[in-house]
């Protein structure tokens, strides 16, 4: 999932369908943040409409990011302790939220990511 494509209010997190990657993405992503040598983080974001669990892949940018983050030089994998319900919603839905719900929800959402 890609963080600009979703937004995190309160309890809930809406994603468009742009950010439902596939396996072979996520695997991509998985293979490139491996070679970067920052290590990576795997994480569960929360349950799907269709009971699927949603996930990422995260990969520091840079050295001090990933010490900031405490990633080692290899896997970090994160399972939040609270469910998280997942909601699919179109583009323009999801610009609407962003409208209303500001800097804020997004700065939130970023930070969900890591």
């Amino acid at each position: 999932m890609l963080a600009e494509h979703s937004l995190l209010i309160r309890e809930q997190l809406f994603v468009t369908t742009e950010a439902l990657a596939s396996e072979y993405v996520a695997r991509c992503a998985y293979e490139n943040a491996v070679g970067c040598r920052l290590g990576v983080g795997i994480g569960a974001l929360g349950e799907l409409p269709d009971g699927r669990l949603a996930v990422y892949v995260y990969a520091p940018a840079t050295e001090n990011e990933a010490e900031r983050l405490m990633y080692p030089n290899g896997l970090k994998m994160t399972i939040l302790e609270g469910k998280i319900a997942v909601r699919v919603v179109s583009s323009p839905r999801m610009w609407l939220l962003r409208l209303r719900y500001a800097s804020r929800a997004m700065e939130r959402t970023r930070e969900y990511f890591r």
